[in-house]
């Protein structure tokens, strides 16, 4: 049986490169974004936050939407650089690449490392730990809502956290040329495998599809970290796999699956 039409569900603005590396590596592949970005409801409190970035020790990005739609939103006057002395973490590789797209230079980002089992805050951690926090200024950048997991550790040894919503997510406004290719999917759901990478990704699906128990239990679904992997699985998909989210990994997965 042929490897399956891919159905990357990313943002936009994100899809549209997954979508080219997967089909330079032979596989069908298209985009059908399943989260919008939008600007923060507050741009005047991002920019307040660029023009204080100075009094922090540390500044984490949870994603490369936070890194893109934080730089987006850097204020007249303010030259678009994080202070030299600001130390910089990364949740993941797409993050890390965001932060050296805008400017970033790699050897200032910590970031999870690369043969980590998984890329989250966990594997974050690990990296962080034997740091001096007590006493240390930490303002994480992201969207609205997510995991306080790291937050929590920092706090716990003695650091002072904040947050910015630099971003909002939102369901997405499909295409005419997208709607065709979710109803593809929805009537052929054994030819399809869904890429996530978010569980939001999932939830919006359901709330755009709903009433279609008997669609996703016939349905594929290929995602980047366990708890994905468990929304997809309450969801009532079918067949649910698991990859690291580098394109290696996910070729490989696809690959030696049986199809």
């Amino acid at each position: 049986m042929p490897t399956p039409h891919l159905v990357v569900t990313r943002p936009a603005f994100q899809a549209e490169a997954v979508v080219t590396a997967l089909r330079g590596m032979g596989f069908e592949a298209q985009a059908l974004p399943l989260i919008d970005i939008q600007p923060a409801t507050d741009v005047a409190l991002v920019h307040e936050t660029w023009r204080a970035l100075g009094r922090y020790d540390w500044v984490f990005f949870v994603s490369p939407n936070a890194v893109s739609q934080f730089f987006a939103a850097v204020p007249p006057g303010v030259a678009p650089a994080l202070p030299p002395n600001l130390q910089v973490g990364a949740l993941g590789p797409g993050t890390a690449q965001a932060l050296a797209d805008v400017g970033v230079q790699p050897s200032r980002v910590t970031q999870p490392p690369s043969n980590a089992d998984q890329i989250d805050s966990e594997a974050l951690w690990g990296q962080l730990a034997h740091q001096p926090w007590a006493g240390r200024r930490v303002i994480i950048i992201r969207g609205d809502g997510g995991r306080d997991w790291l937050a929590d550790q920092l706090k716990r040894h003695g650091a002072q956290v904040e947050f910015l919503q630099a971003y909002r997510r939102s369901l997405p406004q499909w295409t005419p040329h997208e709607q065709v290719l979710l109803n593809q999917a929805l009537m052929q759901p054994a030819h399809h495998l869904w890429l996530f990478s978010s569980s939001q990704s999932i939830q919006h699906l359901l709330e755009l599809c709903p009433d279609n128990a008997a669609v996703w239990s016939s349905s594929n679904a290929l995602t980047t970290h366990p708890r994905i992997a468990e929304s997809a699985r309450a969801a009532g998909f079918g067949r649910v796999l698991q990859a690291s989210p580098d394109l290696s990994s996910l070729s490989t997965c696809i690959q030696s699956s049986l199809w």
